[in-house]
């Protein structure tokens, strides 16, 4: 099968691989379609390569770079990245550590400055180690808080015996207390070596000037150790079958298992990979269809991945909706782990997958950062050029390569079943260790006796107005490339022409949204739209399912306080399947009252989830502070006394309130032409459906008059919520000012918080400030977490750091590091077309002109030192805080 002719993709971006003479390998991909760059360099250290004196070292070392360099000291160099309108950060991972950078197009030269500042000429300090060691502390703290994250990493140290897998990558509070400055720069020096590191750039970039700023910065680099030595071991480890019973008190059990998973450079890798998604990846998956939506006994089924270039294992965690459903979960992945087993995949489903996976890997490359990281896989993997061939492989992998894989990996003594409670049940362990006796009615070396399923549907949804008259008088230029269209029934449509491009984004945003409910109507929004992605009057659920996935394309729906926005992408010659499906889910809804169930129960866990997770724990009791409990500015499900009394009526009278022409806007993104999208809008669109009665967005608040609260959780780790209301949107000067005050304040690794906070002083792991605005008002929340004993510092900082805008004008240059920095990002965001497509229809249903679009980076520019006191000095003051801190 010829990929790029099925993509329509016009071509494939080819990497080009250089070898420096100090022997670090540089892998280019030339892409113009945007002025953006990205620049990612990996060292190959992670926490497989380090020994039992090294654990967390290559994490500690990603922190510590940033902290001081040649050219950069005091934490300069996120500042210089903010101030170019670049985006610096890095990870650590199994098998290496990554340091990137995005920046526009015309910052190639300084961009590699950063990175070979942090490749090779890191100075960091005794002190700064210290400072680092707690905030490392903490972020080891931060993940055991999380239940999800921490019982992912009890599964990692249980199912691995002699993989290095097993080590958590932050290390553990021991290794990193024991670590002193002389190790750390020992391995700083041994691992960061030109042979052990491989540089991607990718983006717009002219050949000539990137080779010139290669070896002008990175000639210099030059070996101090030897090359790390990777395992080359790709076989997963398989210790038999196993059972683990973990104690832990939650308001939520939750059961796993781990099967194993297959590096990327494992011949039968692509194989288990059809396998698992067929499984348990997705809502198409077997058990998300048993578990969640035949059965109705869970709320979720996931994936997480414990693998890299060493196989290791994928863990399937499994929420029941209730404790007595815990055994009939096990029983019911017997069943269908079995039938896996023993009659494979159906052909046409097969189909489907190859499609889901190929399609992902296609959309991959719309952005310079999911590009790089594309090529980092296949560089890992050893074969530059599958960036090109992957979607054959996919193509060419068989149900007996599937079968083949699952015999020699997925058998019983490959499993391992956990289950987490407060409780240990007998039922369920004794259903779990049934899994050893599942059987094979076959020969392995036979072929799979298929299940048999319901033939594959050729299905067809068609616009819903095909006749329709062509007005080109409807079509209105605003500027370039971007064009405004009225259709017959009165529905605005954005749309912003990209050449070049073969992918489509669209958006359709409406303001009915949370803010239009009154106090008898909570959560009505979130259920009415929820329930309208599920099935319509012409086609069930698994028909609209299965003709997105034919077709590549997904529909996700986004509750915002102020508007409801159901966005995707698509490759560009599907766009009208696309807007004809949508258009038949709004127009044309089938409420489902078993759905309308289910969505309640998943709606009310995750409230019960929320309570098991510190973070969201505090933020939603500092965020009722702000609002109160019965606010239509809380939750859009609703509180649970909103759900339970929820009735299906409810939902068909809020739909019949809308008025589709009038409330609702479109986005679209690509490659077309104005008269082609007005013509494919007016088919699937131009319908028109009044209402009997108007929605009107009304947001109901009632502060709290108290506006500190402190408590008590058993937890390690204070967590710090302050915040209170700022300018609404209608203000359009002051609404961009404070998006930029946000910024200065805690928008990324160069804001004040986390320079003062996190840098300076080591106080807290994580910070941050956000800012939200509705037409009516807006309210600004920032955050840090912290070790208990430092709570009262860490708060008294934050209060000082507010205070201080209210005093004193902002810096010169720390305001024009922030505009640039936003102004840079603004690139980014055109690279995803969905994004940009929602942005447009977002703000069209908002009531915004369509030129407030096309000039952000204008008001941007124009904010000044002045404004951003005056913001402060309204909305910053102690007064005006609420501060919630849990202990």
């Amino acid at each position: 099968m010829n990929n790029r002719m099925n993509s329509g993709l016009n071509n494939f971006p080819k990497p080009v691989s250089r070898i420096l003479a100090n022997g670090l390998e540089v892998i280019s991909v030339q892409d113009t379609s945007n002025s953006v760059l990205c620049l990612q360099l990996y060292i190959r250290t992670g926490s497989v390569q380090e020994n039992k004196n090294q654990r967390g070292y290559s994490h500690f070392i990603e922190h510590l770079s940033f902290k001081s360099t040649k050219d950069f000291p005091f934490n300069g160099i996120s500042l210089f990245a903010s101030g170019l309108g670049g985006m610096l950060n890095a990870f650590t991972d199994y098998d290496c550590t990554c340091y990137y950078v995005n920046l526009p197009a015309e910052k190639l030269k300084e961009g590699l400055h950063i990175l070979s500042q942090l490749a090779f000429q890191s100075t960091f300090s005794r002190e700064d180690v210290k400072t680092e060691k707690e905030i490392i502390l903490e972020e080891i703290k931060q993940y055991k808080n999380d239940p999800e994250t921490d019982f992912l990493e009890y599964i990692q140290s249980s199912y691995y015996q002699k993989s290095p897998l097993k080590y958590p990558i932050l290390g553990s509070p021991e290794s990193i207390m024991q670590a002193d400055w002389e190790a750390l720069h020992r391995f700083y020096k041994n691992r960061y070596i030109p042979e052990n590191a491989f540089l991607i750039i990718c983006g717009d970039f002219c050949q000539k000037e990137l080779d010139y700023y290669l070896d002008y910065y990175f000639t210099p680099w030059k070996s101090q150790g030897k090359p790390v030595k990777h395992l080359t071991n790709i076989e997963p480890e398989i210790n038999g079958f196993r059972y683990f019973f973990r104690q832990k008190e939650l308001n939520e059990n939750t059961i796993a298992i781990a099967l194993p998973e297959l590096s990327e450079k494992h011949p039968y890798a692509n194989a288990l990979l059809i396998a698992i998604r067929y499984l348990a990846i997705g809502k198409s998956s077997r058990l998300f269809k048993r578990l969640v939506e035949e059965e109705k006994i869970c709320s979720s089924v996931k994936v997480s991945s414990l693998c890299g270039i060493l196989s290791g294992a994928s863990v399937i965690s499994i929420t029941p909706l209730s404790d007595k459903y815990i055994s009939e979960v096990i029983k019911l992945f017997r069943t269908e782990y079995s039938a896996l087993l023993n009659y494979g995949i159906p052909e046409s489903e097969m189909e489907l997958i190859k499609k889901d996976i190929i399609n992902s890997w296609l959309f991959s490359f719309e952005g310079m950062e999911n590009l790089a990281s594309l090529v980092a896989t296949e560089k890992f993997v050893g074969d530059l050029n599958r960036l090109q061939s992957y979607g054959a492989e996919i193509n060419a992998t068989t149900l007996n390569d599937v079968k083949q894989a699952m015999y020699k990996y997925w058998l019983p003594e490959g499993l391992a079943v956990y289950y987490q409670g407060a409780v240990e049940n007998a039922d369920f362990a004794e259903k779990a260790y049934a899994l050893k006796s599942v059987s094979l009615q076959q020969n392995l070396n036979s072929s799979p006796a298929i299940l048999s399923l319901k033939p594959s549907l050729n299905l067809e949804i068609k616009p819903l107005n095909q006749d329709v008259k062509i007005n080109t008088e409807k079509i209105t230029s605003i500027a370039e490339g971007f064009y405004q269209i009225i259709l017959s029934n009165g529905m605005q449509v954005l749309f912003k022409q990209l050449k070049n491009k073969s992918i489509s984004g669209f958006s359709l945003s409406t303001p009915i949204s949370q803010i239009c409910e009154t106090t008898s109507t909570i959560g009505h929004n979130f259920f009415c739209s929820s329930l309208l992605l599920y099935k319509t009057q012409k086609h069930s659920h698994q028909e609209l399912q299965q003709f997105s996935r034919e077709n590549g394309f997904n529909i996700r729906l986004i509750h915002h306080l102020d508007t409801t926005t159901f966005r995707g992408k698509c490759l560009s010659v599907n766009l009208k399947k696309a807007l004809s499906m949508l258009a038949e889910i709004i127009y044309l809804p089938n409420f489902d009252r078993n759905y309308l169930s289910l969505l309640t129960s998943a709606a009310l866990d995750e409230i019960r989830r929320d309570n098991d997770i510190p973070v969201s724990y505090a933020y939603l009791n500092w965020y009722k502070m702000l609002v109160g409990n019965n606010s239509n500015l809380f939750r859009s499900s609703g509180n649970p006394s909103h759900i339970r009394s929820l009735h299906l009526k409810d939902i068909q009278e809020w739909y019949e309130k809308w008025d589709i022409g009038k409330d609702f806007y479109l986005g679209i993104v690509g490659n077309h032409k104005p008269e082609e999208v007005l013509e494919l809008c007016e088919q699937t669109f131009g319908l028109a459906k009044k209402a009997s009665q108007s929605l009107y967005p009304k947001p109901l608040y009632s502060p709290s008059t108290i506006h500190f609260k402190r408590k008590y959780k058993k937890t390690d780790q204070a967590i710090i919520f302050n915040g209170g209301f700022a300018c609404p949107a209608v203000s359009r000067d002051e609404n961009t000012a404070f998006y930029v005050l946000s910024q200065i304040l805690g928008g990324d690794i160069s804001s004040r918080f986390y320079y003062i906070l996190r840098e300076k002083y080591g106080y807290a792991y994580q910070t941050g400030f956000e800012f939200h605005s509705l037409n009516e008002l807006g309210f600004w929340g920032a955050y840090a977490f912290c070790d208990r004993d430092d709570y009262r510092n860490c708060l008294t900082l934050m209060q000082d750091i507010l205070y201080s805008l209210t005093e004193k004008e902002v810096a010169e240059d720390e305001l024009e590091n922030a505009k640039q920095y936003l102004i840079g990002m603004n690139r980014f965001e055109d690279e995803s077309v969905s994004y940009t497509a929602s942005m447009m229809s977002n703000l069209s249903a908002l009531g915004y002109e369509p030129e407030y679009y096309l000039s952000r980076e204008e008001r941007i520019r124009k904010v000044n030192r002045e404004i951003i006191q005056q913001i402060a000095r309204k909305w910053l003051l102690p007064e005006n805080q609420y501060i919630y801190l849990l202990l």
